[in-house]
C-alpha cells in the first residue's frame, strides 16, 4: 500500500470541508428551501393520527397483546404504560422481550367503547 502524501491529502480535504461548512450556510435561517416555490406545510395541515382508545377491535379475541397495542388501546404513552405495569394495574406475562399484557387487565382498566369514533 502507498501512504505517501496521505497525511497532506487528509489535511487538504479537512480544510476544504471546513471552508464548505462555513460558506453559504446561514445557521440562523429556520426555513428549508423546497426549490419550486412551494411552502412547507403548516402545523394545522398535518394529518392527525386517529385515536383508537378503547377500540375493542384492537384486542379482538386475543388473550394477550404486545406493549404497543396496549398503549394504543389505552391511549397512553410508553412511560404511562410502564407506570401502570409497575403499579400492577396491568398484568404482564412472559419474560424479557416476550412480555405481553393480558387483554383481561386492559379491559378491566379501560372497558371497551361501543362506538370508538
Amino acid at each position: 500500500m502507498h501512504f505517501t502524501g496521505l497525511k497532506e491529502r487528509l489535511r487538504a480535504l479537512a480544510r476544504s470541508l471546513l471552508s464548505l461548512s462555513r460558506r453559504g450556510v446561514d445557521r440562523r435561517e429556520k426555513t428549508i428551501s423546497l426549490g419550486s416555490g412551494e411552502k412547507p406545510p403548516e402545523l394545522g395541515d398535518r394529518p392527525r393520527k386517529v385515536s383508537r382508545k378503547g377500540d375493542p377491535a384492537l384486542l379482538g379475541a386475543r388473550e394477550m397483546v404486545n406493549f404497543q397495542v396496549a398503549e394504543e388501546y389505552l391511549g397512553v404513552s410508553e412511560r404511562q404504560r410502564q407506570k401502570l405495569v409497575k403499579q400492577r394495574r396491568l398484568d404482564v406475562r412472559g419474560h424479557g422481550q416476550n412480555r405481553m399484557i393480558t387483554t383481561e387487565s386492559l379491559r378491566r382498566y379501560l372497558p371497551p367503547v361501543e362506538n370508538p369514533n
